[in-house]
């Protein structure tokens, strides 16, 4: 991370998410440039994902469907690595970590048909690195994370929700 980087997250902490922006966008000038003259490598689409990632996260507060679409772009550049590189438990987990928040914004803007489509992915992908390493309390916990939020999208009383009790208990109960 460099000193702009760290920049632009001391003012977005500040409140001045337009500053902390200003910072940010030559950094997604940056990584449209990079994945265009290196496509397919892993190290450039984490870097270009790590700088949607951030733009998405300064945007959460100010201007949530553009932040949404930076998340969905971190998305879109990493997801296909994760399937061609399944062993990379580290890249894997990112992935699901990065459905898991876009799910979490869709439920914020009530795109809860979206982010319950979007858990399911986060959860499968979850339960796949558990089943790689059944003994990781990490890889459990996580999953554990998903199968209730996704309970909590079907049919909790506690947030927005698609009305589907039997769908929360399911979820709830997944093991």
């Amino acid at each position: 991370m460099g000193l702009q980087d760290r920049t632009a997250i001391v003012l977005d902490a500040q409140g001045d998410n337009a500053g902390a922006m200003k910072l940010v966008e030559p950094g997604l000038e940056r990584a449209r440039a990079l994945l265009a003259a290196h496509p397919g490598d892993l190290e450039t689409a984490n870097v270009a994902a790590s700088i949607y990632f951030g733009g998405s996260s300064i945007l959460e507060n100010t201007n949530l469907a553009k932040g949404m679409g930076y998340l969905s772009r971190a998305l879109e550049i990493l997801a296909p690595y994760g399937k061609k590189h399944p062993e990379n438990l580290e890249l894997v987990r990112r992935v699901a970590a990065f459905r898991c928040r876009l799910e979490s914004v869709q439920v914020y803007v009530g795109k809860l048909g979206e982010s319950l489509v979007t858990f399911q992915g986060c959860a499968a992908d979850r339960a796949a690195l558990l089943a790689k390493e059944p003994d990781n309390a990490l890889f459990l916990h996580d999953l554990m994370i998903a199968y209730g939020n996704m309970g909590a999208v079907h049919g909790s009383p506690m947030s927005a929700n698609l009305g589907d009790t039997a769908g929360a208990i399911a979820a709830f109960g997944s093991d």
